[in-house]
């Protein structure tokens, strides 16, 4: 608890940005903005990269898996992996874009 109160005001600060991010985020979606969306999609992205090129020096270690799904309701369900019966297992791809496999594989 003491990193918290120790470091109220930098969080303050930090949670009115993300405030600050989430309500034009929401503009956006009200006002249908597929501009801003796209930038804050590819903005995203290059965090991510950034993210993991900090953490992974050596970029060969990792994989990635794109996997396209179609703009239509549900489909994203059906593109992603099924848990087998047999092993108990599947793959996923985590939020920073490696694939692993699950906990349920070890």
């Amino acid at each position: 608890m003491d990193i918290f109160l120790d470091n109220g005001p930098e969080l303050i600060e930090a949670l009115a940005e993300h405030r600050r991010r989430v309500e034009q985020l929401e503009q956006a979606l009200l006002a249908r903005d597929g501009g801003y969306l796209a930038r804050w999609i590819a903005e995203a992205s290059e965090n991510r990269r950034r993210v993991l090129a900090d953490a992974y020096p050596d970029p060969g270690a990792l994989q990635r898996v794109i996997v396209h799904v179609p703009d239509r309701p549900g489909r994203r369900s059906q593109a992603l992996p099924r848990r087998s019966a047999r092993s108990g297992s599947t793959s996923r791809t985590s939020s920073c874009g490696t694939s692993r496999p699950s906990a349920a594989a070890y």
